[in-house]
């Protein structure tokens, strides 16, 4: 679930606070993730990321980072089924999901590019960082 697109990656002690609160935030909610409509969000011009809305709202708070790292946050929060481009939705029907254990991580992914040189809107190259898991309730 892509929450927010940052200027670098955060530490391990940025994403162990946030952990944390995200935590705080589902025992607000009965400490459960649970999916609503299917969504789209977009995490460029070109890419969006198709799939269930995750029912959690993220405070202010959540992306106050001390030298302002957040460049953006997503919204909606989705679990990301699919890439589309937008107004190319896939027809699908995931199952609703709901689940209490989650981790955050750090993503990095980048274009690849074609054999002319050009980007590929639906290639890339990616590495996810240490996971650091929300604390038990």
């Amino acid at each position: 679930m892509p929450i927010a697109a940052l200027k670098r990656p955060l530490s391990g002690v940025e994403l162990k606070s946030r952990a944390l609160m995200l935590r705080r935030e589902t025992d607000l909610m009965g400490g459960k993730f649970t999916t609503g409509p299917l969504a789209i969000v977009a995490l460029s011009d070109n890419v969006s990321v198709f799939g269930p809305s995750v029912n959690i709202g993220l405070s202010d708070s959540f992306f106050d980072i001390d030298d302002k790292a957040v460049i953006s946050r997503f919204s909606p929060l989705v679990i990301g089924c699919a890439l589309c481009k937008a107004g190319s939705l896939p027809d699908v029907n995931p199952p609703s999901l709901s689940f209490r254990a989650a981790a955050l991580a750090n993503l990095c992914f980048r274009p690849l590019s074609s054999h002319n040189g050009a980007y590929n809107d639906f290639s890339f190259e990616w590495e996810i960082g240490k996971l650091h898991w929300l604390p038990r309730r």
